[in-house]
């Protein structure tokens, strides 16, 4: 029987608009003269659905963030929650994505 190879930071699937968001995340960290340090947030989950946005989704509060791509910034959009609790379309989680990024507009209740 084959093994399922992984793709990028533990993707199961990747098509070409995914594949057009890594390039931009792999040319923006590329870009940066300052050196970042990486969120690690055990109660944060990382996604990326067939449509390439980049989401998380924050287990704890119940928060979901999307990654503006043109500014490299977390934004809330709440309309994540729904995709992780089963809607219609299709993501996979990024086990090894690093979050280099802000969040903006965060709004905690």
């Amino acid at each position: 029987m084959e093994e399922e190879q992984d793709l990028y930071w533990g993707m199961h699937f990747c098509n070409s608009r995914m594949f057009k968001t890594i390039a931009r995340i792999q040319m923006y960290l590329a870009e940066q003269k300052e050196e970042y340090a990486a969120s690690e947030k055990k109660h944060i989950k990382y996604y990326m659905t067939e449509y390439g946005q980049i989401f998380k989704f924050d287990k704890t509060n119940f928060i979901s963030f999307e990654l503006d791509l043109q500014n490299m910034v977390w934004f809330q959009n709440q309309d994540f929650t729904g995709i992780y609790f089963g809607e219609y379309i299709k993501y996979t989680e990024l086990e090894g994505f690093e979050d280099y990024y802000e969040e903006r507009g965060v709004e905690m209740k």
